[in-house]
């Protein structure tokens, strides 16, 4: 959730949303290395490399869902002011 000061300069996520966001980038990153490493292998290793990338994969949406719990939709702060 983006925060404001006083004289309403953003002054970027919460510390807890900031955190979340960093580790589902990282968790993208892994998907994309993993994605890369499963076209570049031969054959043989091929599932097990797919396996890797479905694991990142799966990390990745849980990092997806842990930033949707650590934000708030604009549309919950506009109701709270009303």
């Amino acid at each position: 959730m983006l925060r404001r000061d006083r004289n309403h300069r953003h002054l970027g996520p919460a510390p807890s949303a900031a955190l979340e966001l960093e580790r589902w980038r990282a968790a993208a990153q892994r998907v994309a290395r993993a994605w890369n490493a499963w076209l570049a292998v031969d054959w043989p290793e091929r599932a097990r490399a797919y396996a890797t990338y479905l694991e990142a994969l799966a990390d990745e949406e849980l990092a997806a869902r842990r930033v949707q719990g650590a934000t708030v939709p604009l549309s919950r702060v506009e109701q709270q002011r009303a």
